[in-house]
């Protein structure tokens, strides 16, 4: 289906749900996904209860930002990781009783300090492989590993001997329903909970914003692969001075530093140049180049 990016669209009635008051429009589009996620993952799956300890990653993404707000609703105490200064500071800002980055501090040992030795009740994953080792190493008795995503990659290993004698349960979760959303709602409503948007476009640059995503994605699936640094550095956000489509046009110099290089021997093929090197590399340079208008929302 076309979905609902569209200047029209009629719905049924039981699916909408009253925008609180306490927000504005650009806020109100961004939540459903992440916050009845995170809802899913702590709620219901890995059931929170006041007296956890919760470690969530990449508390600066949409899905961390919630889980470490509703989990800090709850009352649980929240260890936050960033990968910048900014980060940390924004998990802090939020309410993380401690905020980590996860490319400079020793997450096992500040966890084991912080928890006296006990580990960790929850871990909030969503990053995959490059956390996974860690996540299952802080993970106390009767801990629970709750994921929705693999964005580092899928595939982790397990020694079983931890799970069945600490006790300990892996659970997945995808989304969520109409109660997770209902609830997100209620604890935006009430000021518990807000969310954190990055960046807003005007509905005239939608297709650049589109744009921006897919080249996003497309670079680091197709050239950032693998454990290396930078796929680590792009993937969970780059520098804290860097907007999402700085952090495109970014990933666009790299990867068509890499076109060239790789296809160098094909420039005097005139086909080549005509059907594939002069198109991709003329959208690459207005990418770049262009600068969007990112201060009016609608």
């Amino acid at each position: 289906t076309d979905g609902t990016n569209c200047e029209f669209i009629a719905v049924n009635q039981r699916n909408l749900r009253k925008k609180p008051d306490n927000i504005d429009f650009e806020s109100a589009a961004s939540f459903p996904l992440a916050g009845q996620t995170a809802y899913q993952m702590l709620i219901n799956r890995a059931q929170v209860k006041e007296s956890d300890t919760v470690l969530v990653w990449g508390s600066s993404s949409g899905v961390g930002s919630f889980g470490l707000q509703i989990a800090k609703a709850i009352g649980c105490k929240v260890i936050a990781t960033g990968g910048s200064t900014a980060k940390c500071k924004q998990a802090s800002d939020l309410g993380a009783d401690i905020s980590l980055n996860h490319y400079e501090d020793d997450i096992s040992a500040a966890v084991k300090d912080f928890t006296n030795g006990g580990g960790v009740d929850v871990v909030f994953e969503h990053s995959g492989a490059d956390t996974w080792d860690i996540s299952m190493k802080i993970l106390g008795k009767h801990g629970r590993v709750v994921t929705c995503g693999a964005t580092t990659g899928p595939k982790v290993s397990i020694d079983l001997r931890y799970i069945f004698f600490k006790q300990q349960s892996i659970l997945g979760s995808t989304m969520g329903n109409v109660q997770a959303l209902d609830a997100v709602i209620e604890l935006i409503a009430t000021a518990k909970i807000k969310p954190i948007v990055d960046e807003i476009f005007s509905m005239k640059k939608i297709a650049y914003a589109l744009l921006i995503i897919s080249w996003v994605v497309l670079v680091m699936g197709y050239f950032f692969k693998g454990n290396n640094p930078a796929s680590r550095w792009l993937v969970l956000g780059g520098r804290s001075w860097m907007t999402t489509s700085d952090l495109a046009r970014v990933s666009l110099i790299i990867f068509t530093a890499y076109f060239v290089e790789k296809n160098k021997k094909k420039l005097n093929d005139c086909k080549f140049l005509l059907t594939r090197f002069t198109p991709f590399l003329g959208i690459s340079l207005i990418l770049i180049l262009f600068q969007p208008d990112t201060s009016t929302a609608m």
